[in-house]
C-alpha cells in the first residue's frame, strides 16, 4: 500500500488555481459544441458534425483531466509533480490539439464541401 502524501499549503492554492484554469477551456468546449451541436437538426453538413465530435471529445477529456486529478489529489495518491503536470496538459495541449484539429477539418472539409456544390 503506498503512502498517502500530505500537500504543504502552496502546493494545495497551485493545484486550486490550475483546477479553476482548467474551466476555461472546459467552457469554451461546452459552448462550441452546444452552438455548433444546436445546427445540426436543421443543416448537417459533414464540417458542423466534426466539428461538434471534436469539441465534445475535448469536453469530455478535460473533464476527465479534472476528476482524475482531483481524485487523486484528494486521496494523495499521486505527487505533486504528476498533478501539476497533468492539470497543465489540460489547461494548455487540449485546447491546442482540439483547436488545430478543429481547423484542419474546417478548412478540408469546407473545401470539398464547397466543391461539391459547385461541380
Amino acid at each position: 500500500m503506498s503512502a498517502v502524501r500530505v500537500f504543504s499549503w502552496w502546493q494545495c492554492t497551485l493545484l486550486g488555481i490550475c483546477w479553476g484554469l482548467l474551466l476555461v477551456p472546459a467552457y469554451v468546449a461546452a459552448f462550441g459544441t452546444w452552438l455548433i451541436g444546436s445546427m445540426l437538426p436543421d443543416y448537417h453538413a459533414p464540417v458542423d458534425i466534426v466539428l461538434t465530435l471534436i469539441m465534445a471529445v475535448s469536453l469530455f477529456v478535460l473533464m476527465l483531466i479534472a476528476v482524475y486529478t482531483g481524485w487523486h489529489f484528494l486521496k494523495g495518491s499521486r505527487s505533486f509533480r504528476w498533478l501539476l503536470g497533468l492539470l497543465l496538459v489540460g489547461i494548455l495541449l487540449v485546447p491546442l490539439v482540439s483547436a488545430t484539429g478543429a481547423l484542419v477539418s474546417y478548412t478540408q472539409l469546407s473545401e470539398s464541401w464547397q466543391a461539391g456544390w459547385q461541380g
